[in-house]
């Protein structure tokens, strides 16, 4: 592998002996070539050609992901759930992504997507992708159910969907978890980045370095993540003593409208000394922008990024940004969806991850405040 490879992704596909033996134990379940109870240590250290203690930690495995019962002395079970799905369709995750396949991973979600895809691989659970940006329609309930009505036994994974996606999972009763923020009225479990934290520490961080006219990069779309975000960032504000003022620039799927806006914002007079973007992509149009304008970062204006990506923060690492846990994403989802598709009940209280704080040199004082 080669020697500049992102720690993250050189993780992946090192597996141990016992790891590749789980996972053909439990393809061998799956498809019922074990029989229950399952053979003997001795018979099948044997047949993997492997020893015994590597065999006990592949099965170790198996048992902690209720895939069989280990009693001392006797050969291992079959759980029961596994008995009656034996012979059922292939257990399988799909992920829901309203965009494009052209563009499915050009933003913020490949690094977890790729982690997850591993990690779904080494438990011998199935993996497909239903990328289609008619998802963010109004009303994608026809598309949904002829998605759903094809499949059987998955488990569905709802990348950064809209409400009416997450609202019709819910009342359908699918077994479906978020990747991303429950929207207010939907009971589905969810992991996320805690975005009302990030709100909250960056507006800390720029009050601290002495801005006091700070610009809010919102979405005219936003998901329930830069919901939370901003409303950390303007709760931190409520409670702070200091005078501060906010401008919000609105975002969205038209780049030269918000080019137009940002570039007007930037030449006035009472421009904001920064800017903080819950999202990454309009962060660095953004920083585009103002270079356009001739402004200098963070002399002339500042910027705190909510977000983060392994290539740029490779390329432009200077950037002051929050470094998201991709592989903590990917584990809890592989085991929400473990449980999901085994008929276990998931606890809904969301699974949030903070951030890890990236101090980069675009936040700075404006230029009015002595260093």
């Amino acid at each position: 592998m080669a020697a500049n490879t992102p720690p993250l992704l050189s993780k992946f596909a090192r597996f141990s002996v016992a790891d590749q033996v789980a996972l053909a134990l439990r393809e061998a379940i799956r498809i019922g070539a074990l029989g229950d109870p399952l053979p003997g240590e001795h018979q099948l250290a044997r047949q993997f050609g492997i020893s015994r203690s590597s065999l006990r930690l592949a099965m170790a495995q198996l048992d902690a992901d209720g895939l069989i019962i280990r009693r001392n002395g006797l050969r291992a079970r079959l759980a029961p759930s596994r008995r009656r799905a034996s012979t059922c369709t292939p257990q399988a995750v799909c992920v829901i992504y309203p965009v494009s396949q052209g563009i499915a991973y050009s933003g913020r979600y490949p690094v977890v997507v790729a982690a997850m895809r591993e990690l779904f691989a080494t438990k011998g659970i199935g993996w497909e992708e239903a990328l289609d940006a008619r998802f963010h329609g109004s009303n994608p309930d026809r598309l949904l159910h002829d998605l759903v009505a094809r499949r059987k036994n998955i488990c569905w994974i709802l990348l950064a969907c809209p409400a009416p996606v997450q609202r019709w999972f819910y009342q359908v009763g699918a077994p479906a978890f978020i990747l991303g923020s429950c929207l207010p009225g939907v009971e589905l479990p969810s992991i996320d980045i805690d975005h009302h934290a990030v709100g909250w520490h960056a507006a800390g961080n720029a009050i601290k370095h002495g801005h006091r006219h700070i610009g809010l990069l919102q979405a005219v779309h936003p998901l329930a993540g830069d919901l939370a975000s901003r409303k950390g960032f303007l709760d931190y504000i409520a409670k702070t003593s200091t005078q501060v003022a906010i401008t919000t620039v609105l975002v969205d799927d038209e780049s030269a409208a918000f080019d137009a806006r940002l570039g007007r914002l930037a030449r006035s007079r009472q421009r904001p000394t920064a800017l903080f973007s819950n999202q990454l992509t309009p962060a660095l149009r953004a920083i585009f922008i103002l270079l356009q304008c001739g402004l200098q970062i963070p002399r002339d204006i500042s910027l705190v990024v909510g977000d983060s990506h392994f290539l740029v923060d490779s390329v432009l690492p200077e950037i002051t940004r929050y470094q998201r846990g991709h592989l903590q994403h990917a584990e809890c989802a592989v085991r929400i969806a473990q449980a999901l598709i085994t008929g276990r009940r998931v606890g809904l209280k969301p699974r949030l991850f903070i951030p890890v704080f990236i101090a980069g040199s675009t936040l700075g004082p404006p230029a009015s405040v002595p260093v």
